[in-house]
């Protein structure tokens, strides 16, 4: 399916750059690492893990395009969390407040649209269709 593949690779590139961002941008240390030259990316985990993401934007989360202003703040949250809860888990370190503003970011503003890319395109692919 074209429209899967889209939402993956979307995902993928935003979880991609995100990261990437937070890795280069805050003291945000990823516990593993990737061999170089590829150090400097996100962890490959963590990038299937945006995969996986991609994989639900047209199903379990294709609810959130009703609510717009709900998505930007339980995305904002729960990515978040997500990532706080990494840090118990040894998998990330940080020592400031900064990640949590590209994270806000990323997740609260990034991720809807996102959201509403993919589903939006789905969603005018199905009217062409019934025409």
């Amino acid at each position: 399916r074209p429209q899967m593949l889209k939402a993956i690779a979307l995902s993928a590139g935003l979880g991609l750059m995100g990261d990437t961002a937070l890795a280069q941008l805050t003291d945000v240390v990823f516990m593993t690492v990737n061999p170089a030259p590829l150090s400097k990316f996100q962890p490959w985990w963590l990038l299937l893990l945006w995969v996986s993401l991609g994989c639900t934007l047209q199903s379990s989360l294709k609810w959130l395009c009703k609510w717009p202003k709900v998505s930007v703040v339980l995305s904002a949250l729960a990515g978040v969390i997500s990532y706080q809860m990494a840090v118990p888990m040894g998998l990330m370190q940080w020592h400031d407040a900064s990640p949590y503003w590209v994270l806000i970011f990323v997740w609260g503003m990034c991720f809807p649209v996102l959201l509403f890319e993919v589903n939006g395109a789905s969603s005018n692919q199905q009217n062409v269709r019934s025409i």
